[in-house]
């Protein structure tokens, strides 16, 4: 779909909220400030939603991870046997979807991770495309390693706030963040071994952190950080739909995913017309990637791990096979 075709006027902000789509509660007597601000380190977590009768919807949150690449949770876009929810599918770069919308940018192909339903037992994932480069984003750079239980993560998205004592607030749209422990994963028997768990404890905890937080309603597939400020998962549900302490959020852990989104992204960057932006794209990988698989982004083009000869061979090919004739 053509840039021209990504801007829509806003005329509704509908909010649609279900049992399993989840913003950030925070401590009782907590500034909201402190949130609004850890949360808008994570430029690349952005608002997502779908167009209808040239309205845009807000529908909850999602993570820019390649100029042409976004990653949400499928259950956002599809139903329980992978079939699309809606017509489209937008993102929005802004700090908040009424005052701070950013630019609009309408998805041009979206792609459900096989098996991926809208339960919490999972798998959770999906994909949006642009054929247009997201431009003014940052993309967030995928963990690659294998994830311990212990160290904080930041988790982040555009959902309902609110305290343990007074509940949910209003929808406002507004990005926030908190800081948690990562407690703990799936057993395979309860939740599948992909599942990530974050508690939201109380000041008399050992483990207290002042930005101490919980998932709500529209921050489904917002990013989850570790300190290094790698992606390691998206938020998919809450243990029940409540701001109470002891709650928690679940995340799906991108680690066991990064194999298909590399295949994902890999594919469609082996057909589609290349660029100039693609050509930028490609050598920053190049120069940054080489050797470290945590830098991959879409140009891993013979899935091996790294940016490498094997990967620049088909670019080349593609590059002048896409070209316009002189």
């Amino acid at each position: 779909m053509d840039r021209e075709k990504t801007l829509l006027a806003v005329l509704v902000l509908g909010f649609v909220t279900i049992p399993n789509s989840f913003g950030i509660v925070r401590h009782n007597g907590s500034s909201d400030s402190d949130y609004i601000r850890f949360g808008n380190h994570f430029t690349s977590t952005v608002i997502s939603g779908y167009p209808m009768e040239n309205t845009l919807y807000f529908r909850a949150s999602a993570v820019v991870i390649d100029p042409h690449w976004v990653l949400c949770s499928a259950h956002q876009y599809f139903d329980s046997t992978g079939n699309p929810l809606y017509s489209g599918a937008f993102i929005a770069t802004g700090s908040n979807f009424i005052f701070d919308r950013g630019q609009v940018y309408i998805a041009d192909q979206w792609f459900c991770y096989p098996g991926s339903t809208a339960s919490p037992d999972g798998p959770d994932i999906a994909l949006l495309y642009f054929k247009n480069p997201v431009p003014g984003v940052t993309s967030a750079v995928r963990f690659r390693g294998i994830l311990q239980p212990g160290p904080a993560v930041g988790i982040t998205g555009y959902g309902r706030s609110g305290t343990p004592a007074a509940g949910y607030f209003a929808p406002d749209y507004q990005r926030r963040g908190c800081q948690n422990r990562m407690d703990r994963f799936g057993d395979g028997i309860t939740y599948p071994e992909f599942t990530i768990f974050s508690d939201f404890v109380p000041p008399t905890s050992p483990d207290y952190d002042p930005l101490g937080g919980l998932a709500g309603p529209g921050d489904s597939g917002g990013g989850w950080f570790n300190q290094e400020g790698l992606l390691i998962g998206i938020s998919i549900e809450v243990g029940a739909l409540d701001t109470s302490y002891h709650n928690y959020t679940i995340a799906q852990d991108i680690t066991w995913f990064n194999e298909w989104i590399d295949t994902t992204m890999s594919e469609m960057n082996r057909t589609r017309t290349l660029d100039m932006p693609d050509f930028a794209g490609f050598s920053a990988c190049w120069m940054s990637t080489t050797g470290d698989a945590r830098f991959n982004g879409a140009w891993d083009l013979v899935p091996d791990g790294r940016i490498n000869n094997l990967d620049l061979d088909i670019f080349i090919d593609q590059w002048l096979c896409t070209q316009p004739a002189p």
